[in-house]
């Protein structure tokens, strides 16, 4: 791109110098006036800066509109910004949160990767090239993810409902999918967006049932906006506030309950990484203690319950333990079944 002298006003120069000095400096690795003057005649063909607009344009980077912060180095006689934009570490938590995202495509995750890049110091895009490898990633299939979850938001702000096509994945290859209602539109009243354990929900009231459910963003297919004025919001706003602290599992609403567990020692870190460290946690003896959480109950919770076998045990709520007990039957019974295997 060039840019003859006689067109460059003094916000744009301002503006590439702010850019270059971003991506070409960080402490350790700095630019001299000469230097940034030789990038502005070569790439904008702008060569009507001398020191005097020099030290004024670097005035007004520092100002409270560019914000820049910039030190001198007056060994090497060149400058280096102190307040990137993001910091290596916070560029590089984007980038692996991006690859790590199980609803964006390999492809749209790349197409953000890059983006961010562009905000990084030359020396950092480099670093920002490697892959993020994540566990147990699968990929999912739905291009038109980020697109259609915009209109979800839109719904939102607008207070309007929505409605879509809603699918499950099937065994049968000539009808991989199967569409809720017959293929019929879902109406919803949108409230919120959930990234969870790397997928995207929606969480709304659906106008046919009259309750609350959670929709797997890339299973919901031809998102269209519906007519103005959602339902339940009143539900919403109470059930807000009477389930804002209790854990839900894999998207799996139930009802809130506050329940004790007694667990093993050795699953401590199980249970912090699960429920956090604010919850009351008591010691029971030398190798058990007792904690107390708030938790939606469903089978997602109970199926992660029986993963720690004898080291975890619901103690109270009765509702809490009789169901983990259905739970735990309908497994057995399953097994002693002697029919198809």
């Amino acid at each position: 791109m060039s840019k003859s002298k006689s067109d460059a006003t003094a916000g744009e120069r301002r503006y590439l110098i702010y850019d270059y000095l971003i991506k070409n400096t960080w402490e350790g690795h700095t630019k001299t006036f000469t230097q940034i003057f030789e990038y502005l005649k070569n790439h904008y063909d702008i060569d009507e800066v001398n020191a005097k607009t020099f030290y004024a344009d670097l005035a007004v980077l520092q100002g409270n509109v560019f914000g820049l912060m910039l030190q001198y180095d007056p060994k090497n006689h060149g400058y280096w910004v102190q307040n990137p934009m993001f910091s290596r570490d916070e560029l590089r938590w984007m980038v692996d949160s991006i690859q790590a995202s199980k609803f964006l495509t390999q492809k749209k995750a790349d197409e953000i990767t890059e983006k961010i890049r562009n905000w990084a110091s030359e020396e950092d895009q480099i670093a920002l090239r490697r892959p993020a490898f994540v566990s147990n990633r699968v990929r999912n299939m739905n291009e038109s993810v980020v697109e259609e979850s915009t209109i979800i938001y839109e719904a939102i702000s607008s207070n309007r409902k929505i409605s879509f096509r809603y699918f499950h994945r099937t065994p049968d290859r000539r009808n991989p999918l199967r569409y809720s209602k017959a293929g019929n539109r879902v109406v919803v009243s949108p409230f919120a967006l959930l990234w969870d354990n790397g997928n995207y929900y929606m969480y709304g009231f659906n106008s046919n049932l009259k309750k609350f459910m959670t929709y797997r963003v890339d299973r919901m297919d031809a998102i269209k906006l519906d007519e103005l004025g959602r339902e339940g919001i009143e539900e919403y706003n109470q059930k807000n506030v009477t389930h804002r602290k209790a854990v839900v599992f894999d998207m799996y609403h139930g009802d809130a309950h506050r329940i004790t567990l007694h667990c093993h020692n050795t699953i401590m870190d199980a249970i912090i990484d699960q429920f956090g460290n604010n919850n009351l946690i008591a010691p029971i003896d030398e190798t058990h203690f007792k904690i107390m959480v708030s938790v939606e109950l469903s089978p997602p919770f109970y199926a992660w319950v029986s993963t720690f076998g004898k080291k975890i045990k619901i103690v109270d709520p009765d509702e809490a333990v009789d169901g983990m007990k259905k739970f735990l039957q309908k497994a057995c019974e399953m097994y002693e079944e002697k029919g198809e295997k």
